[in-house]
């Protein structure tokens, strides 16, 4: 029996340092619901004023006679920043710690919020966009603070109810258009207009969280040695498996991003709805669907199902909608289907979240990478939905951007059943790289059209791609 054993462990040799390392670290903190409480309400606050912009995009182009592709631009601005930045933002907290982080950065976004209610003009507008969709890093900051806080077995939980703070973008796409209409449309202070002001309406609640979150938060004990910042650059070089998951919740995301952006335009147009009952019903529902369930799709990660079979499961599901969709059979279907796909968006960005800290201490730089990617994915839509419009829309006149959301989930089912498949996550991480590289070149694509843009999938209107309508 001796002998077993010593053999056993002379074929195992690198087990028993990371055993040792583990059994060094103190125990996991057991949680902290203040902590998860104003993270939470900070983030609501934070996409608030990052989707600030959005709805005055019909606003700013009839007072600056702004094109639609400008109106676009406007709208989608924030996301630049705020999504470029949630990679270097990462790994500040992961280096600084979430209370100091986020509380600069609230402090920080106050000033350019104010600065937009003396914007007078395209150039300006975009100036003060940029700079306060900074805000936009807020997402990975809570992420990575929350996490430090709660048990591997409850993280997925925490971190699904940080997410409800997505619904925060109803605070603008609802309440500005009302106080444009109802309460500052007759209002004129000097050269000031009545909708300038809604912007300190904004940035206030900011500056105050900033004194609330550092006066009433704390970082969670340190599990080990700080990391220096070669440590947690390194992460992006120890091997695919983080860019997987990025491109994972690239598509969560993503398909989030497609459909809360592009509803209102397909609802009107395709089904003749109002624009406002679009924008302010049936958009509105599918963001709060989202958000809403994101801490099932925690609590199944971490208490019923596997999270790599939870994602296996999503993509299988969002193929299935994604086709009875695009056939338009009537109106509720359609309808049906876009909620259910906003159900699997949100329990499969948990389910990503989950796997994140679960394999990876450096949270926030491999979180920051997803959540780049993920919101990223914003502006992107938003230049190709702008430029593209017309002709895509004559030769397929359904759901703006539905092809390119579509086109990538087959890839990622196989990511998430190689990632279920593999025995340490890592195994097929190469070989996925390669057959993904390899189907992208041989893919005959326009070089401007982004890799989820492909027709891989035999469906209504995927051969608009093939033909190089964008082009």
């Amino acid at each position: 029996m001796a002998e077993t054993t010593q053999t056993a462990v002379e074929e195992r040799p690198s087990v028993l340092p990371e055993l040792r390392k583990a059994e060094a670290l103190p125990p996991e903190p057991p949680g902290n619901s203040r902590v998860l409480f104003l993270s939470t309400t900070a983030f609501f606050l934070s996409f608030a004023i990052w989707a600030l912009y959005a709805p005055f995009g019909p606003y700013f182009r009839e007072w600056f006679g702004l094109s639609a592709g400008q109106a676009l631009t406007i709208a989608a601005i924030p996301a630049l920043l705020g999504s470029v930045l949630r990679v270097p933002v990462g790994i500040l907290t992961d280096r600084y710690g979430g209370r100091r982080v986020f509380s600069v950065l609230l402090l920080f976004v106050f000033f350019p919020v104010v600065a937009a209610m003396f914007a007078n003009s395209y150039l300006a507008l975009l100036l003060c966009g940029l700079f306060f969709g900074t805000i936009g890093t807020s997402f990975i900051i809570g992420i990575t603070h929350v996490s430090s806080w709660y048990p591997q077995a409850a993280q997925g939980t925490a971190l699904g109810i940080y997410g409800i703070g997505n619904v925060g973008t109803i605070l603008a796409t609802i309440v500005v258009p009302i106080l444009i209409e109802k309460v500052f449309k007759d209002v004129q202070v000097g050269p000031i207009s009545g909708w300038h002001f809604i912007f300190p309406i904004y940035a206030t609640p900011a500056l105050v969280m900033a004194f609330v979150y550092w006066t009433l938060t704390s970082d969670a004990p340190r599990r080990g040695k700080p990391k220096t910042f070669g440590d947690l650059f390194s992460v992006y070089k120890s091997g695919g498996l983080v860019w997987i998951l990025s491109f994972l919740y690239w598509m969560t995301f993503g398909g989030f991003v497609c459909f809360s952006l592009f509803s209102p335009t397909y609802f009107n147009d395709r089904w003749e709805i109002p624009r406002d009952q679009a924008s302010l019903i049936y958009t509105t529902i599918f963001v709060i669907i989202t958000a809403l369930i994101r801490p099932v799709g925690g609590y199944l990660s971490d208490k019923i199902i596997d999270a790599r079979k939870l994602l296996t499961i999503v993509y299988s599901v969002s193929l299935i909608l994604l086709g009875v969709m695009s056939a338009e059979i009537s109106f509720p279907i359609t309808v049906g289907c876009i909620y259910g796909l906003g159900f699997c968006c949100g329990i499969g960005n948990a389910a990503v979240f989950k796997l994140i800290p679960t394999y990876f201490t450096q949270v926030g730089a491999v979180g920051g990478l997803a959540g780049a990617m993920g919101g990223g994915r914003r502006l992107l839509h938003a230049h190709y939905h702008g430029s593209f419009e017309r002709p895509y829309r004559q030769l397929y006149p359904r759901l703006p951007g539905l092809v390119r959301y579509l086109s990538g989930l087959p890839y990622s089912l196989f990511n998430a059943q190689a990632l279920l498949q593999a025995k340490d996550l890592k195994t097929h991480v190469s070989k996925i790289l390669y057959n993904f590289s390899r189907w992208y070149s041989q893919a005959n694509l326009p070089p401007y059209i982004y890799p989820s843009c492909t027709p891989a999938v035999s469906l209504p209107g995927l051969s608009v791609c093939r033909r190089g309508v964008y082009g």
